[in-house]
């Protein structure tokens, strides 16, 4: 079982210890709370951002929703691709699952809406957010756990 890993890393947020385990064979790391809180899986195939968002309603919950700045730090540890889609898009700024989001963590210059067609967020591995064209490709967050009801 354990040439199945080929990294762990242990880190420790709000008094809790939490794992972040990368699978060689499966391409995606694990950042895993304690029950009942959820969990954050690193997609590294390249997608869209609504396609990244139906790939993570598919296999986990949805695309990752940070919602506390000791979330968006533990994740930028994870060595990773520089730019990876979260859950936040514009209409206003709102996760994917409709919630508000009183924490955001723009970075320098950010959102910067360029030429009127940034509408989706991805997350720096300097722990920051920017807005992108939703069209880009990039890896992505998913989380499990912490499910809301969805309204079509």
């Amino acid at each position: 079982m354990s040439d199945l890993f080929s990294y762990l890393y242990t880190i420790k947020i709000q008094n809790h210890l939490h794992c972040l385990i990368t699978l060689r064979d499966e391409y995606k790391t694990f950042a895993a709370n304690p029950p009942g809180q959820r969990t954050f899986v690193l997609i590294q195939k390249a997608m869209n951002w609504t396609d990244a968002r139906e790939y993570c309603r598919n296999h986990h919950t949805d695309l990752a929703m940070m919602l506390t700045e000791p979330e968006a730090r533990d994740l930028g540890t994870v060595k990773g691709p520089h730019r990876v889609w979260i859950g936040m898009y514009r209409e206003p700024w709102r996760w994917s699952d409709n919630r508000n989001s009183s924490f955001k963590n723009w970075g320098r210059g950010e959102p910067s809406n360029y030429a009127s067609a940034q509408y989706c967020v991805y997350f720096y591995r300097d722990k920051t957010w920017g807005d992108s064209e939703c069209s880009k490709l990039f890896p992505f967050w998913c989380q499990t756990g912490d499910k809301r009801k969805l309204f079509s």
